[in-house]
């Protein structure tokens, strides 16, 4: 088994590097300046590569997640946009009761409340097309999902034709045809006699 080597210390080096900063950065004489600048320190440690042997070994044996079936997948599009349409249905409501608050505060004279009514209805209509366009993309892969898979069942019929003909025609040569043409001439010639 290949192990990474062993870190070097990392903290001395942090703080021999924090040191010389320190000491090259502070007010000091030109003679400490010069001493703490020649001070060598050394690189940092190369570090082990993301992906080991071990974390190679353990990633193999994991297990792939299957694809969902055609079903599955079309049945929780589906539910997702009778979700979507529900919530839909839902905003209206809401937009049609911040219309009629907002038309009651109107008729009372408080306009501020009317702007604020009106303004959450705008947020409602702002989610409501939100909803929609959820709504049309979750459709349209709907329709593309049913039209591969109607397209995977008509190839399979397609190879499943292809298969019984080459079957057909392995039974039926060139020689066999011409065999039975022969014996067929054959025994209207008999016949003839």
């Amino acid at each position: 088994v290949c192990l990474p080597p062993p870190p070097l210390p990392r903290a001395r080096l942090h703080f021999s590097l924090v040191l010389v900063r320190l000491t090259f950065f502070s007010v000091r004489s030109p003679q400490v300046v010069a001493r703490s600048t020649t001070t060598t320190t050394l690189p940092p440690p190369p570090l082990p590569p993301p992906f080991t042997f071990v974390w190679r070994q353990l990633l193999m044996f994991r297990r792939k997640k299957k694809a969902p079936s055609t079903a599955d997948s079309l049945a929780k599009l589906r539910a997702s946009v009778t979700m979507l349409e529900k919530r839909e249905e839902f905003l209206v409501k809401k937009m049609e009761v911040e219309v009629g608050k907002a038309k009651v505060a109107l008729g009372k004279g408080n306009k501020k409340l009317a702007l604020s009514h009106l303004k959450r209805k705008k947020t409602y209509e702002s989610q409501v097309e939100k909803c929609g366009n959820a709504r049309m993309t979750i459709e349209s892969q709907m329709m593309a999902l049913e039209n591969a898979s109607v397209s995977v069942e008509a190839m399979d019929s397609i190879q499943a034709g292809n298969a019984s003909l080459k079957a057909i025609q392995k039974k039926m040569s060139v020689e066999t045809v011409e065999e039975t043409m022969d014996e067929v001439r054959d025994r209207v010639e008999d016949q003839d006699e």
